[in-house]
């Protein structure tokens, strides 16, 4: 920011004899859009790699000097987006709307919309997995209890009978259950991936992506670990991104490990790195 303070304060000088005898607030317009300029220019470094948390304390800075810049609205509500805020993107992304009527934000807008749905539908999910723990931990002897503290996102699909029969050895939930079936079916119908957030999403996708090209082999745990996120949803990323060939790898289930094509994945990232950035723009490959 040092350059561009240098530069204002060399031509503050110029700008205000031109402005003389008339409002002085049109130089200090002047001032604060090539403020806010360097600001923008700034976090579109940060958010080429990925420094969400900086983005948006620039674009908000940026924002205090020229209230109206859709450039910076659209940014920031990108920043919000992928760092999880997904309320304030939607703000944001509906405040550019305004000013620019154009489709590549109208899609955002839409997308926001849903990944709201998203975060909802996977909040439930992990507060029907704690529900199953405290269960378990109650009456640890209980035989659908214990099968129901083992079921999470990468097994889902495989435990769909056992909830679709709880509902019937349970009589007194049968309700609850019935509608953990449903829920559950519909997840697995619509595609495990669908219902974790594209935030979410975006982070495991980089990490897996800087490490399949410095180990040959990971623990699931170890990635969670980097991620800070859920194992089984690593699980669930890992192997759609296999599917989609976004990465050279193999999930092991028996010994829940990664294992990776290094020296194709090193030959490769550029491409990778591409298509990573291709499905960031437009996670839900709509067309623009």
């Amino acid at each position: 920011m040092k350059d561009i303070d240098d530069i204002i304060e060399k031509i503050r000088p110029i700008l205000q004899k031109g402005f003389e005898g008339k409002d002085n607030s049109k130089t200090e317009n002047v001032m604060n859009a090539m403020k806010s300029l360097q600001l923008l220019y700034d976090a579109n470094k940060h958010y080429k790699n990925g420094e969400y948390k900086e983005v948006i304390t620039l674009c908000e800075e940026a924002l205090t000097l020229n209230p109206d810049d859709h450039s910076v609205l659209l940014l920031l509500g990108l920043a919000y987006f992928f760092e999880g805020k997904t309320e304030k993107a939607l703000d944001s992304f509906r405040k550019n709307y305004q000013y620019k009527q154009d489709p590549y934000t109208e899609n955002w807008i839409t997308l926001t919309e849903a990944e709201l749905v998203r975060k909802k539908i996977y909040k439930d999910f992990r507060e029907f997995q704690d529900e199953n723990k405290a269960l378990y931990r109650k009456y640890p002897k209980n035989a659908n209890y214990k099968r129901l503290n083992e079921i999470d996102l990468s097994n889902l699909e495989e435990h769909l009978d056992f909830l679709k029969g709880l509902k019937n050895k349970e009589p007194t939930d049968y309700t609850f259950y019935n509608n953990v079936y449903l829920n559950s079916y519909a997840i697995v119908q619509a595609g495990l991936h669908k219902i974790i957030p594209i935030y979410i999403m975006s982070k495991i996708k980089k990490a897996i992506l800087e490490i399949g090209v410095k180990y040959n082999r990971l623990q699931i745990p170890e990635i969670a670990e980097k991620c800070e996120e859920p194992e089984d949803t690593i699980i669930v990323i890992a192997n759609e991104m296999i599917k989609q060939k976004e990465i050279h790898a193999e999930y092991f289930k028996s010994t829940r490990s990664l294992v990776f094509d290094q020296t194709t994945n090193i030959k490769c990232i550029d491409n990778l790195m591409a298509k990573f950035k291709q499905w960031e723009n437009n996670p839900t490959n709509k067309k623009e």
